[in-house]
């Protein structure tokens, strides 16, 4: 004994005028998530997200650094102002023998045409600050 439905039900749920399809429709209930374009899967650790899990892995070994007295002042995310309003956000910043690090973790995908030219701008006005790509 299948389940019968009258055709002004079935055009009912296709109309959304059911309760099951309205939440779906007005967009009450859960959307899929969107993926990130690279296949990158955001992590968190220590309440501070990471665009990628090897960002989160390197942060774990920066900080492993730190608390063994190779490098001070880490920072994640610190803001550079660059030319007329265009920023730029190093991964991280930290002080190693004296010298200011930034770093910056890639992939070849990442390294799109907008980052390479923040990174060369960076270069070029911060120059007391040592800059690495973690590849």
């Amino acid at each position: 004994m299948g389940l019968k439905y009258s055709e002004k039900e079935i055009l009912a749920t296709e109309a959304g005028k059911l309760p099951e399809n309205r939440a779906r429709i007005q967009g009450e209930c859960d959307k899929p998530k969107k993926r990130n374009k690279f296949n990158a899967v955001k992590k968190e650790i220590d309440g501070i997200t990471f665009d990628s899990a090897k960002e989160a892995k390197r942060y774990s070994e920066l900080k492993f650094m730190a608390a063994a007295g190779q490098i001070s002042d880490l920072e994640c995310h610190p803001k550079y102002e660059l030319y007329s309003g265009i920023t730029y956000k190093p991964d991280f910043r930290y002080t190693e023998n004296g010298k200011t690090v930034c770093e910056d973790v890639k992939s070849k995908p990442t390294k799109t045409r907008d980052f390479v030219m923040r990174w060369k701008m960076a270069n070029d006005i911060y120059k007391d600050c040592e800059w690495r790509m973690i590849e």
